[in-house]
């Protein structure tokens, strides 16, 4: 036997290098140190936070009827008609105003503003299609919030609906 491999043999446990882990130390990797942020908020709790408070803006029952009956389809209209489109819905719309606030003070991607008039004629003007394709996938997500928030928060008691027969 040569030298190296006998003075391997030889050394103690301490002082050999590990290869396996058949001592006590745990076989899950270290502990990862907290984020710099931890109260920073994901993109969707944004838009829940802001659906709940648009809901909770509504007062008179038969604003809140308008903005539960359009927030029920509006998503679907996008889907069906395109964003454009269904927003021109919503502009031609006597209740849809309300809604459309609450779409245009949304933090939407590309979106310099905050004013509801002028949202709708801003995304028929966006040039470039990703971006179009983009707004609508952040429009139909706010969407989807706005309708659970007005769902949960306008119960049959509060609105002026009628129960089907």
């Amino acid at each position: 036997m040569s030298k190296k491999k006998r003075s391997a043999l030889h050394t103690p446990p301490s002082e050999q290098k590990k290869t396996t882990m058949v001592d006590s130390t745990p076989l899950l990797p270290p502990t990862p140190e907290p984020s710099p942020r931890p109260n920073r908020r994901s993109r969707d709790q944004e838009r829940a936070i802001h659906a709940y408070r648009a809901v909770e803006e509504i007062k008179e029952p038969a604003k809140r009827d308008a903005f539960k009956r359009i927030a029920r389809r509006f998503g679907a209209d996008v889907l069906r008609l395109g964003l454009a489109a269904a927003l021109a819905v919503l502009e031609r719309d006597n209740g849809g105003q309300g809604y459309l606030k609450a779409l245009a003070t949304a933090q939407i991607t590309y979106w310099p503003g905050d004013s509801a008039k002028k949202f709708p004629a801003w995304v028929r003007n966006l040039e470039k299609a990703t971006e179009y394709m983009l707004v609508t996938r952040e429009v139909l997500k706010i969407a989807q919030w706005l309708k659970r928030a007005a769902e949960a928060s306008f119960d049959e008691g509060q609105t002026n609906a009628q129960p089907n027969p």
